[in-house]
């Protein structure tokens, strides 16, 4: 699904919006299906930095207790 995702220099400087994807890995029906690669994360958000490599964060869920 594109998007976008919001970069910054180190202190939060030189923010910015850049051209981004977030990525479907699997869906939640599937049990016991866990890639090495995504640790079992089943959505990602990539951002494409402009003259840069891209960056991919993998996006778990998790439990909060009350």
């Amino acid at each position: 699904y594109p998007g976008e995702g919001r970069i910054a220099s180190p202190g939060f400087t030189n923010q910015r919006w850049v051209e981004g994807e977030l990525l479907v890995f699997g869906s939640s029906s599937s049990s016991g299906s866990s890639s090495s690669v995504t640790n079992g994360a089943q959505l990602g958000f990539v951002w494409s930095v402009p003259g840069e490599k891209r960056f991919l964060i993998l996006l778990n869920r998790i439990t909060l207790e009350p």
